[in-house]
C-alpha cells in the first residue's frame, strides 16, 4: 500500500529541466509533496531526484550538495533562477509595450546606447 501511495503521489512532480519560467512551480509541487507524503526521506528525495532533467540535473551532478531537499532547492535557485530582478523584467515590460515587436525593442536599445 505504501509503494502504491509513494507512485500516485510522485504524480505530483513534473519533470524540471532548469527553464527559469517553471522553477517556482517545480519548487512548489516539490513542498506540496514532501508535506503529503509525511516530510522529507531518502526515498522522496530521490524521487524527486528522479524528476530533474536537462540542465537542471547536469548542475546537480557538477555542484555539490547535502543531499538535502534543502540544498538542492539552493542549488537549482542559484543555477537556474532568473538571475534579473523583479525591477529589471518590470521595465523590460514597459519598454516592450512601447515597441511593436520585439525587433523594434532591439532596434531601438541598440539606438539608445550610441
Amino acid at each position: 500500500m505504501a509503494t502504491s501511495q509513494l507512485v500516485d503521489l510522485g504524480g505530483l512532480i513534473a519533470s524540471y529541466d532548469g527553464n527559469p519560467l517553471t522553477i517556482y512551480g517545480f519548487i512548489r509541487d516539490v513542498e506540496k509533496f514532501m508535506a503529503i507524503s509525511g516530510g522529507e526521506n531518502p526515498q522522496n528525495l530521490s524521487r524527486v531526484i528522479s524528476k530533474i532533467t536537462g540542465k537542471a540535473r547536469e548542475h546537480l551532478s557538477v555542484h555539490p550538495h547535502e543531499g538535502t531537499w534543502n540544498s538542492v532547492k539552493a542549488l537549482l535557485l542559484e543555477k537556474c533562477e532568473d538571475p534579473r530582478t523583479v525591477y529589471m523584467i518590470q521595465t523590460n515590460i514597459q519598454l516592450m509595450r512601447k515597441h511593436s515587436t520585439y525587433a523594434d525593442l532591439l532596434e531601438g536599445s541598440k539606438g539608445n546606447s550610441t
